[in-house]
């Protein structure tokens, strides 16, 4: 019998398509994989969530699809293959993202992918297989080249074709040929009209974004065909047009619920709205916009939330107070996209008045006049962000910004939460004339310099001549040539204790990055071609790449960094850029003050080509995973644009229960729980790296180790184990780590630590376990349910702990598990001895501990403890329902058959007595094997008696 600690078929309860649907909402499709393998009824509910989402640039599907018209391609996933996968699984998908003809032509080949909530068109012109790229660059070679005559050829009218449908007739009209063989021209005009197939056969369509690829495989000459189209999907409410220049009044007229438009080219500056439009909540568009358009929009759309646009056309003077009849305006958000705004000096005092609900304000730079008006017309204000970051505050990404504008927000605004400026500059002394007021903000991204710091040569020199801490009384008796350097110093910890004062009451900041990358980082492109780079990677001339901003703030706990631990909360911190003189003191305090840290920008490894190596940031790197291995390093992300919200799946809130996706958890396999924060309740020694664990280690409930190389992970950390598995050691003796003396104190501790252990599972681990063990094992331990042991071996000194550990276990499983020691002197109850008279037997029984645990027994074998003494042990077991006497060898049978006759009478008297007197009211089962043909054994005829008639008329009668 072997104890078998996995959980049992799920309840049918857990298998509603509701909480699976939700739990693979969170599974990437690979770990759904997984979970479709398990049984048929999670293959038949979990195959709709495998395929509800289609990306074909994810996964594997870019592999498959580069060689699918090859002559071989890969495991036979030719065109054949992607068009039956499609008419087999088309009808559960719901989002589909495009970038390969293939797809598109296979999604709307067939009737079968009818229920898409979302379409989305990218750009198909990278997306070349190879035999296409062959093509490609053979019709390039064809002569002539370069000429006008090959320009007027490759601009002539491509082939056309078959029309799929009546109602495409007069629709549309050949592209250009370009770099096009006859084959793909005709290829073309067919994945054109099988687009628009595929937009009319779903009429549940949410979401469709196209591109201008598709404009190159033909074109389209009905504008009514357009509206008629979308027309047809009365779900439709986010439009991503980049491939037709509409009449926008015309397009909001035939889609009245249309909530999110995005727009390639649009007409509204020569055909303003002449009527009102309640849906509308995001408008995107590119170019410059007349303020007077701007008002028109704002008047006609009252539901208007966000609008993205250029930049205003400049030179206009315009009243928005004759325009605007809607006031006060519902604009939340005002984004402008062109790196240059066209703002004048009166621009933002033209429009923002008018905007006193506005949240969100974006644009690449923020001029004092518009920090001004924001500060004085909009109260509301919560974000705003830098559109454009430039990859770099170097001077070659010419980003011109103001300084100061962000501190007005900062000053001004009381619900500002993010502040996403990094090229923008906070002077020191600035900041330290005006409070911040915002004391919600969240996350802050600027440059704060204009500090007066020492070089690392006035540094030297004053630590030399006043030291680390400077007598001020002395100051004027200081010599003349030193005053100079101490006023400096002094000076620079005055900013220095002014702005930490000033973001330590900024107690709910979650990002703080007070740098960017400040090097010229375009070097390595225009510098060297790529393969150059390459050649010369092994080389050591450096390239110069630029360095840190002189002014910017120090970072060191002499500083006062100190002062940041009111930062509970905080996440990210970043110092690219800035010369803050970190060290390990300074590494092991943010690791130590910040518990909630996620993410560190400025140790992160250098990946510009032939750049200098830094020792000091690669070892303070390594000294932050060390203390902090869930840390992550990297570079200051350019941050993502405010855009049209995406479209979520409505969930119900009864599915987001902890305890409902707890128990769905601990039936998924291990390769398919995600490592959220209660996830993690199963480890196996196979599985993730120890440095991994030590994350999570206080999630894991149940730990199994198969070998010496996986006792890494007892280090980790465990408090809250239930179970521990340890077994196929004997052959992984040549990769064990450590001693065998380590690896048993970690084991002691292991115990020691987790008092709720439940289950205790040996299967040939040692050749012998130390007492220590057994008896942390015996004490610590509260609530024992199972105890399995094979192949082991008990010493005398651990004989007493291990009974006592037998005996509170719930459920005892020995197998060949052989104990040391006098059997007449150690037995599981205590002293009895052959010469005792039964009335004496039994007065000693009564006065031992009323009952043990057991409820399930299994003996199998177990040398070192007579038959004597487990009958003892059983008769205690009152609350037995389980018993198994199952020897695996002859060694038993051997040794009674080898008795004498006086033992062999005195053995069966005993147990007759004992047998009688047992109390096992809830015996339910009852299993004694012989194995061999030992008739004559002692214990076989001592159950043919009265004794076993006993005990079966202690079992229930229905049992």
């Amino acid at each position: 019998m072997t104890a078998d600690i996995t959980p049992s078929h799920p309840p049918k309860a857990l298998l509603l398509p509701e909480l699976f649907t939700h739990i693979a909402t969170h599974l990437d499709a690979p770990d759904i994989f997984q979970c479709i393998q398990v049984c048929h009824a999670w293959n038949k509910l979990l195959i709709p969530s495998l395929w509800h989402t289609l990306d074909d640039q994810r996964f594997k599907w870019p592999s498959i699809l580069h060689e699918h018209d090859s002559e071989a391609p890969p495991g036979g996933k030719d065109k054949d293959w992607i068009f039956a996968i499609f008419a087999k699984y088309g009808r559960h998908i719901r989002h589909l993202h495009i970038r390969w003809k293939v797809i598109l032509n296979a999604a709307g080949s067939g009737t079968n992918c009818t229920h898409l909530k979302s379409l989305c068109i990218y750009n198909m012109t990278d997306a070349r297989t190879s035999v296409e790229t062959a093509e490609d660059l053979r019709l390039w070679m064809l002569p002539p080249q370069g000429n006008a005559r090959a320009a007027a050829d490759r601009a002539r009218p491509a082939a056309d074709g078959p029309l799929l449908s009546p109602d495409f007739e007069g629709v549309f009209h050949p592209a250009a040929v370009r770099l096009r063989s006859l084959p793909q021209q005709e290829q073309d005009w067919i994945t054109h009209q099988r687009f628009w197939l595929l937009i009319r056969q779903n009429p549940g369509l949410r979401v469709l974004r196209s591109h201008w690829s598709l404009f190159e495989l033909s074109r389209i000459n009905s504008m009514e065909f357009f509206y008629d189209t979308l027309a047809m999907l009365p779900n439709l409410r986010d439009v991503d047009n980049q491939i037709l220049c509409v009449d926008f009044g015309q397009l909001l007229t035939r889609v009245p619920n249309l909530q999110h438009y995005t727009a390639a080219f649009i007409y509204m500056d020569k055909t303003p709205l002449a009527m009102s439009f309640q849906s509308l909540q995001t408008l995107r568009m590119p170019g410059s916009l007349p303020i007077q358009m701007f008002f028109n929009l704002l008047n006609f759309l009252p539901g208007l939330e966000h609008l993205y646009f250029g930049c205003f056309q400049p030179g206009e003077d315009f009243d928005g107070s004759k325009a605007l009849t809607n006031t006060p305006c519902l604009l939340k958000g005002l984004h402008f996209l062109d790196r240059q705004t066209g703002e004048d000096l009166q621009m933002p005092m033209q429009v923002l008045p008018w905007l006193s609900n506005l949240t969100e304000y974006s644009a690449v730079q923020l001029t004092m006049t518009a920090a001004t008006a924001l500060a004085r017309f909009c109260p509301k204000l919560e974000v705003f962000q830098q559109g454009y970051n430039g990859g770099t505050t170097h001077s070659e990404a010419r980003m011109v910004t103001g300084d100061n504008v962000v501190g007005i927000l900062l000053g001004s605004c009381p619900n500002l939460k993010m502040i996403d400026a990094p090229h923008h500059r906070i002077d020191a002394n600035f900041m330290n004339r005006y409070e911040w007021v915002c004391l919600g903000l969240e996350s802050l991204r600027c440059q704060l310099t204009g500090f007066s710091r020492l070089d690392r040569a006035e540094q030297g020199m004053y630590l030399e001549i006043f030291g680390s801490d400077p007598d001020l009384i002395g100051l004027a008796e200081t010599q003349e040539e030193h005053q100079s350097l101490l006023e400096k110093a002094l000076l620079c910890k005055l900013q220095h204790t002014q702005v930490y004062k000033q973001l330590a009451l900024m107690t709910r900041l979650r990002t703080l990055d007070l740098g960017y990358e400040s090097r010229n980082i375009y070097l390595r492109t225009r510098t060297f071609p790529r393969a150059h780079l390459l050649e010369q990677a092994d080389r050591d001339d450096y390239i110069d790449y630029g360095g840190i901003h002189l002014g910017t703030m120090s970072l060191t706990l002499n500083s006062g960094l100190a002062r940041l631990e009111t930062l509970a909360n905080l996440e990210v911190f970043g110092f690219e850029g800035v010369d803050q003189r970190i060290g390990e003191e300074e590494v092991e305090w943010m690791a130590a003050s910040w518990p909630k840290l996620r993410v560190l920008r400025g140790l992160q490894e250098d990946t510009l080509p032939r750049i200098r190596p830094d020792e000091k940031k690669a070892g303070l790197r390594a000294l932050m995973r060390q203390l902090r291995p869930d840390v992550k390093h990297e570079g200051g992300a350019s941050p993502k644009c405010l855009s049209s919200p995406t479209m979520q799946p409505t969930q119900h809130p009864a599915l987001n229960l902890p305890e409902v996706i707890t128990a769905i958890g601990s039936f998924l396999p291990d390769e398919s729980i995600v490592a959220s924060s209660k996830s993690t309740r199963g480890i196996a020694s196979r599985r993730p790296l120890p440095r991994t664990l030590e994350r999570y280690a206080h999630h894991v409930r149940d730990l199994s180790i198969h070998s010496f190389v996986s006792l890494a992970y007892l280090t980790a950390g465990y408090k809250n184990l239930r179970s521990i598995s340890f077994s196929g050691f004997r052959g992984n003796q040549s990769a064990q780590i450590g001693t065998d003396d380590e690896i048993l104190d970690t084991l002691l501790q292991l115990v020691q630590d987790n008092p709720k252990l439940t289950t205790w599972i040996l299967l040939d681990p040692w050749p012998q376990i130390p007492a220590c063990i057994w008896k942390a094992i015996a004490e610590t331990t509260t609530d024992l349910d199972v105890l399995l042991l094979n192949n082991t071996r008990v010493s005398e000194e651990a004989r007493p702990w291990f009974l006592m550990a037998c005996r509170k276990a719930r459920q005892l499983n020995l197998m060949t598990v052989t104990v040391e020691g006098s059997e007449s002197s150690n037995n599981f109850i205590g002293h009895t001895d052959a010469s005792t008279s039964p009335s004496s037997q039994q007065d000693a029984l009564q006065s031992l501990n009323p009952s043990f645990s057991p409820r399930t027994v299994s003996l199998d074998d177990v040398p070192g403890l007579s038959m004597l003494e487990q009958l003892e042990f059983l008769s205690r077991c009152q609350h037995l329902k389980s018993v198994i006497r199952r020897p695996v060898d002859q060694r038993t049978h051997l040794q009674l058959q080898k008795a004498t006759e006086e033992d062999e009478f005195f053995m069966r008297a005993e147990m007759q007595r004992f047998f009688h007197s047992i109390p096992w009211p809830r015996l339910t089962f009852v299993h004694i094997e012989n194995r061999g043909n030992y008739s004559d054994n002692a214990l076989e005829r001592s159950l043919t008696d009265e004794s076993m008639g006993h005990i079966l008329k202690s079992i229930p009668q229905d049992d």
